[in-house]
């Protein structure tokens, strides 16, 4: 016997022992409006769902080298640092160096920086790992004392040539979005480093 509706099984293949026939296979009676009555209580009591407070890190299949990441990297406290042509040139030095992973098309906003990325080889460092350098490397270089980034970082996998094409024009066209250009043409702090090429799996 359910001692509360909170009891109740929530699915199953087999009427839960006790139940009658005035029940579906699932434990819920069969009159609707009473089932109705029942599942908006559920609902009532359920705890809400719980707010995620960090991106999930998918990992990548180690058999597949070409896999394209959508990388989305803010700076610390969302502070406006990114927007200016010596730290560019320190990214691009850094997204340049190809032994570990690969930088497609990027572009950088006042406060952070979209860009694609691939594993270099199948033995690649993880992608937090190599995140974690081209972070700490930039800091240093640009002479804070402080980092320049939030330390975390959303990654999406790309699957589809579609999402790949529409990931892209999403980039290109962010600085117009933002309100910072007319057109996505004019703004300089975009570029592509390596020719990424997306191998379905």
């Amino acid at each position: 016997m359910h001692h509360s509706i909170r009891d109740m099984p929530a699915c199953g293949y087999a009427r839960p022992p006790g139940d009658g026939p005035g029940t579906t296979l699932w434990g819920m009676p069969r009159n609707k409006s009473v089932r109705r009555t029942i599942i908006h209580v559920m609902k009532l009591n359920d705890p809400p769902f719980p707010v995620r407070k960090r991106p999930p890190h998918a990992p990548v299949n180690p058999m597949n080298g070409h896999a394209i990441i959508f990388l989305t990297v803010c700076t610390k406290n969302r502070a406006p640092l990114l927007a200016n042509e010596p730290i560019h040139q320190i990214l691009r030095e850094l997204w340049s160096d190809a032994s570990q992973w690969r930088v497609g098309s990027y572009v950088l906003l006042p406060d952070h920086a979209h860009l694609f990325v691939a594993k270099s080889r199948y033995d690649s460092v993880a992608l937090r790992t190599w995140i974690r350098w081209w972070k700490r490397e930039s800091t240093r270089r640009s002479g804070r004392g402080d980092t320049l980034w939030h330390p975390n970082f959303w990654d999406t996998r790309v699957r589809t040539p579609t999402l790949y094409a529409q990931k892209r024009l999403y980039v290109r066209e962010n600085p117009v979005r933002h309100g910072l250009v007319d057109k996505a043409s004019e703004w300089e702090l975009q570029g592509e480093v390596f020719k990424l090429a997306l191998e379905l799996s």
